[in-house]
């Protein structure tokens, strides 16, 4: 069990995911795709999954559901990301069901662009369709695969964390499960390495309401939410991370961001930790500069196109390694910043060396982000998810997210002591710009992962 602060946020291994768990708000996966998840995990290890997809970014017209069945078990603690759980899973039957004729036609062509004249008649509009039958039945049309027309994997099962946690003077229980690949078609051989910006949470939640609306739907009945005016992209002020944030390849981290209130500047600090709930510090990077707001997205409704550029970058060592790996790399040809001894708590500017290569951070000129608005109980702004493997090449722009990271939380919304950061000093930014110099770090001591990890992750320098 760990506990977290004073908000006695504890996770059990191995977890006990029985239960139903459902989508907590309409999510966001790249491509851009929308939907719903509706989980149910049988104590026998069972487990029934439906996963709705829709034409709109708040799920309120529904394409179609895929619908699985299979089994699960707990592994053991994992290894890829230390605090999570390894599980093996097994899918042994899947359906589509499509709600209109133009999806049915859609979709009977993606199988069988995979699977040969599988689909021998014009699929119709709310009747169930076999992709996947291994064991459970015997089959009408034989033995069949045709996940691969779809992209479709359940791999996010392979890595899970439970979560319980105060909120709002109850106990909240989230499901995190594992990432998705940014790039659909590589989803099918990625092993999840972070977990899904969105946890699922208990179909009981009473602070839920969509939880509820997707709790009682089925394949013949999809929720449907209502459709809600978005509020408009106004940033002045700063927001900050509401929990632990996990990247690709063991990344731990928590995020605040300042935007100023009439001159487009931006500022931005990054806490990278070595542990699961961000309390053992690393080292932290701040960077800023100037973005520009421009049109609505054409693929992510409520969304906005803006253009963040990068026009200063600092370092700042949080752990005597991290410091000493910094001054090895110093001696070297692609140094971190200048020549400049590395101590704690101290930064360096790193703008003139492009980044920090020893940490894997390259620093653009100028990223393409995708910005929205929400609130809950709080004001919530989404930021772009950034890809699964991204190349350290200042010169090739990224292209624009087409989902987004966990929503960050306007400063001062009631519950932000469910920010989970290292110390006091970083704790103050919440309402002062950060400054670093020589003050002191509150230090625990590191364990999980090595330096050398770390220096061979990807952590792309942008508005993350």
């Amino acid at each position: 069990m760990e506990r977290l602060l004073r908000n006695h946020v504890v996770s059990p291994s191995p977890p006990d995911i029985t239960g139903t768990w459902t989508s907590m708000r309409c999510e966001v996966r790249p491509g851009p795709e929308f939907l719903l998840r509706k989980y149910r995990f049988y104590e026998s290890g069972r487990f029934e999954l439906l996963q709705y997809y829709y034409a709109d970014a708040q799920c309120t017209q529904p394409m179609f559901t895929l619908a699985a069945r299979g089994r699960v078990r707990f592994y053991g603690a994992s290894w890829v990301l230390p605090g999570a759980s390894e599980m093996d899973y097994s899918v042994s039957y899947v359906t589509l069901m499509p709600y209109t004729k133009p999806i049915a036609h859609f979709l009977s062509n993606k199988v069988n662009a995979t699977c040969t004249g599988y689909a021998k008649s014009a699929w119709k509009p709310f009747q169930r369709y076999e992709i996947l039958n291994y064991v459970e039945y015997r089959s009408n049309n034989g033995y069949e695969d045709c996940l691969d027309a779809l992209d479709f994997s359940l791999h996010e099962l392979q890595l899970m964390r439970l979560e319980e946690r105060r909120h709002q003077h109850r106990l909240r229980t989230a499901l995190f499960t594992g990432d998705v690949h940014t790039d659909r078609q590589r989803r099918r051989e990625y092993r999840p390495t972070a977990f899904q910006p969105n946890p699922l949470l208990t179909h009981l939640d009473e602070d839920c309401p969509v939880c509820q609306s997707v709790s009682n739907s089925d394949e013949f009945f999809p929720p449907i939410l209502p459709k809600r005016r978005l509020p408009a992209l106004h940033l002045a002020g700063g927001w900050l991370s509401s929990q632990c944030e996990t990247r690709p390849h063991n990344l731990r981290l928590t995020r605040h961001f300042i935007f100023g209130a009439d001159n487009h500047t931006w500022q931005a600090s990054y806490h990278h930790f070595y542990d699961e709930i961000c309390r053992e510090p690393m080292f932290s990077l701040r960077a800023e500069g100037r973005y520009v707001v421009g049109q609505t997205s054409v693929l992510v409704d409520g969304a906005y196109d803006v253009d963040f550029y990068v026009e200063s970058v600092g370092i700042t060592a949080r752990d005597p390694r991290i410091a000493r790996t910094l001054n090895e790399w110093a001696k070297g040809a692609a140094p971190c910043g200048g020549k400049k001894e590395w101590t704690l708590g101290r930064e360096q500017d790193v703008t003139d060396s492009k980044g920090c290569p020893p940490l894997g951070i390259s620093m653009a000129a100028i990223e393409k982000e995708l910005l929205r608005m929400d609130h809950d109980q709080h004001r919530l702004l989404f930021m772009g998810q950034r890809p699964t493997h991204a190349e350290l090449n200042t010169d090739i722009p990224l292209p624009r997210p087409t989902s987004f990271q966990p929503p960050l939380v306007r400063c001062g919304s009631e519950g932000l002591t469910d920010v989970n950061l290292e110390s006091e000093e970083i704790v103050v930014m919440a309402t002062h710009p950060p400054s670093y110099g020589s003050a002191g770090i509150t230090m625990a001591t590191p364990t999980l992962i090595s330096v050398v990890l770390l220096a061979g992750s990807l952590c792309r320098l942008s508005a993350l």
